[in-house]
């Protein structure tokens, strides 16, 4: 077989090999030198590109060089200069990854609690909504149910756990519930940064949906089921859209009160803290999901799924209450 000469490099010997080639190795090398231990971003927009450059000539170097030099030590400096360039690339991937976790261990924790005085009002307005329900269905059940689910029957109403089938089904399950519950959330946060009042008047209406439903559901005498149908992941569930919703009224909140800032520099302010608390919520839902995927529907003891929904919620709210604080976890 013959191999190529490298382009550039008369008869591809060696040591006209290293003296084509030599010149961009030094490159790349001074390039992570200046580096050290920061960022690849830290290069500058107008290096990224040659340090890219560079990167893949010096690995085609190498392997051109494993081939047809295996034996001199110019193999090894590449090596050493490849993997060296393959490490940053590759740990500017990984601090991504850790500024994720970072984020969910502290951050998001640390901006519900800057934001309590929003998550409590959307709070309110569900319990509130949820008690409204409740009280309407049993005062005027047939007026609340007219409203709310003109079509629910006692004898249709099923709220009992089904038998778990496939696992696929399972997954595909789980994945459609946390796909729907995420819609809830951007309802939710769209509809509260229009001046407040869209959250609070969402979270009203689901509210007052539950305590309906779950006053119907008592009254047909399948109260424990509807407990069991909501309790597991009912804990985490709401809490994230009352969550979702606060994240709203923070941008909803800017554009009425601004304060001393200019309306535009208050949203977009309000705007960034709305994000993460958005983005924040999203692998919760995903656990909800997950939980009203493969536990809900399991039939389990109702004892079982109360105390499921118990020691989720618990864990959730000291999470939220304590994680990303001084001598706790970072974020």
């Amino acid at each position: 077989m013959v191999i190529p000469a490298t382009r550039g490099v008369p008869g591809g010997s060696v040591e006209y090999f290293i003296a084509a080639r030599s010149g961009d190795w030094r490159e790349l090398d001074a390039m992570l030198s200046a580096l050290g231990r920061k960022p690849l971003a830290k290069l500058g927009a107008e290096h990224l590109g040659r340090f890219a450059q560079l990167y893949r000539a010096t690995a085609a170097d190498l392997a051109y060089a494993r081939l047809r030099y295996r034996h001199n030590p110019v193999v090894g400096r590449l090596n050493t200069l490849v993997n060296r360039a393959h490490g940053v690339l590759y740990t500017e991937r990984r601090d991504y990854i850790r500024r994720g976790v970072e984020f969910i261990r502290g951050g998001f924790p640390r901006a519900v609690r800057r934001q309590a005085r929003f998550v409590w009002i959307c709070a309110a307005a569900m319990l509130a909504g949820a008690a409204a329900g409740l009280i309407w269905q049993r005062l005027d059940p047939a007026s609340a149910q007219n409203a709310l689910f003109a079509d629910a029957t006692c004898a249709g109403l099923n709220t009992a756990g089904h038998t778990l089938g496939p696992l696929s089904s399972q997954i595909l399950s789980a994945v459609s519930i946390s796909v729907h519950n995420i819609w809830v959330a951007m309802l939710a946060f769209a509809l509260g940064a229009l001046a407040c009042v869209g959250a609070v008047y969402l979270l009203v209406l689901n509210g007052l949906l539950l305590g309906a439903l779950g006053g119907f559901a008592f009254a047909c005498g399948k109260g424990t089921d509807f407990v069991a149908l909501v309790a597991p992941h009912g804990t985490i569930e709401l809490t994230i859209i009352v969550i979702a919703g606060a994240a709203g009224m923070r941008v909803g909140w800017a554009l009425i009160a601004p304060g001393r800032l200019h309306r535009s520099t208050a949203m977009r302010d309000a705007g960034a803290e709305a994000v993460r608390l958005l983005v924040g919520t999203i692998p919760f839902f995903l656990l909800a999901g997950t939980v009203e995927g493969f536990i809900t529907p399991a039939g389990l003891p109702i004892a079982v799924n109360v105390t499921v929904s118990l020691a989720l919620g618990v864990m959730f709210w000291a999470y939220l209450a304590t994680f990303g604080r001084a001598g706790t976890h970072p974020g």
